[in-house]
């Protein structure tokens, strides 16, 4: 049985709806999947249903993957623009761009130099909603790498009086101390990359080169796992298997937290 095409050869009533795409299909697979795994952890049910249904792959991103070098010198180059905290929170972070979107100042915490996920921002043309992080596990406190902590207390020295001393404004805005929009900042974003003849790249490679960095630097999935907010380490895995065989090799295993100290 194929998931996703019965559904709408059943029932007539959605038949003229369009398809789910394969990655949406994979995701509400993957969803079901684990919700029954509680189910027969819990003794509730004898047997996985989902394990019988055979999910489509997705069709693969070519994904960019940075090196620890291509990252520092991204890092230099967009340095002096308004997309460069953004872009840090993603490389040395790992957040997603909703939840670098939602980040406000109260989330930061410099005496104990963590950074607390709190909330996803996304927006669709001039609609906007700010919900609570992708999964239970999402919501999560990140201990910064000093480049981080110095990055953003430069960044809120430089900031407007208004916007840096209300903790409740958005850590990431423009020079006029205006919140991106989900849209608007992929469009600078873009155009930040292209003016500095830096390849382009979707903002989530960001976030896998994230994940590179932390293997080469000698994390072990429970880690990186918590790090990014997977609601289990079995989505690591599937998501980043490739990378613990290709980076582990080189690992420097300098500590978790240290990872980035160098740069």
């Amino acid at each position: 049985m194929t998931f996703g095409k019965n559904i709408y050869r059943e029932h007539d009533a959605i038949k003229t709806l369009k398809p789910l795409a394969e990655k949406s299909l994979e995701q509400l697979h993957r969803i079901i999947h684990v919700s029954l795994k509680k189910a027969v952890i819990d003794n509730k049910i004898y047997r996985n249903p989902a394990d019988l249904v055979r999910c489509p792959k997705s069709k693969n991103h070519n994904h960019i993957i940075l090196s620890p070098d291509e990252a520092i010198e991204i890092l230099q180059k967009l340095s002096d623009t308004d997309v460069y905290i953004p872009v840090l929170l993603a490389i040395i972070m790992g957040l997603r761009r909703g939840e670098m979107l939602g980040l406000r100042w109260s989330d930061i915490d410099f005496s104990t130099n963590t950074l607390s996920v709190n909330r996803n921002r996304l927006g669709i043309g001039a609609k906007e909603t700010v919900t609570s992080p992708k999964t239970p596990k999402s919501k999560r406190i990140l201990y910064m790498p000093q480049m981080a902590i110095s990055a953003l207390k430069k960044f809120k020295i430089s900031s407007k009086p208004n916007i840096a001393e209300n903790p409740d404004k958005y850590v990431c805005v423009d020079s006029y101390g205006i919140p991106f929009k989900a849209n608007y900042f992929t469009n600078q974003y873009k155009k930040a990359l292209a003016n500095h003849g830096i390849q382009p790249m979707r903002y989530h490679d960001l976030r896998h080169s994230c994940v590179a960095l932390l293997i080469a630097a000698g994390a072990v999935p429970k880690e990186i796992s918590d790090y990014l907010g997977h609601s289990e380490i079995g989505i690591t895995m599937d998501l980043y298997g490739d990378l613990f065989d290709e980076y582990k090799k080189n690992s420097k295993g300098y500590g978790f937290h240290n990872i980035f100290s160098s740069i």
